[in-house]
């Protein structure tokens, strides 16, 4: 992007406003900045909880590419672990997976997720809390009790 510094005022600016119908579109020209849009971290971070359920999804992916260190996107995200739409908690478990160095910061919001009443993202939680290789000792009791699943395949 050409002279992002230039944008990026404006940009934040537009993400201040409590009603803006330009927000997702400012979000996605965020994410194509990627590393420019750093400034604009904490504010798109701060959006979340007073964000339409429709624009939430847009918010995690605009952080999980702009926030390199996880900082703000990992307490977004395990947010995001307890939307209503399945797809939307299986997003947020796909973007923490960028952040994996850092499960220690999330590994407890992914463990709730081991109890997902989606039976797809209960697998997804599973595969994901298996491949971060955690503690045992705190992981083990969580993935006994789901022996009891009705899910065969959990």
């Amino acid at each position: 992007m050409e002279k992002p510094d230039k944008v990026l005022p404006g940009l934040m600016e537009l993400l201040d406003k409590k009603e803006n119908p330009g927000l997702i579109n400012s979000l996605r020209i965020l994410t194509h900045m990627k590393n420019h849009a750093a400034p604009a971290v904490q504010e798109v971070a701060a959006l979340y909880d007073r964000a339409k359920q429709s624009e939430k999804i847009e918010i995690v992916d605009t952080l999980s590419t702009i926030d390199a260190t996880g900082d703000h996107a990992i307490p977004v995200l395990v947010k995001a672990l307890k939307e209503p739409d399945p797809l939307d908690r299986e997003d947020a478990m796909t973007m923490l997976m960028r952040y994996k160095s850092r499960a220690d910061l999330f590994m407890d919001g992914l463990l709730e997720a081991l109890n997902d009443p989606d039976t797809k993202n209960r697998m997804f939680a599973i595969r994901i809390v298996r491949g971060l290789g955690q503690e045992p000792d705190k992981v083990v009791p969580q993935l006994v009790r789901l022996c009891a699943d009705p899910d065969l395949r959990v």
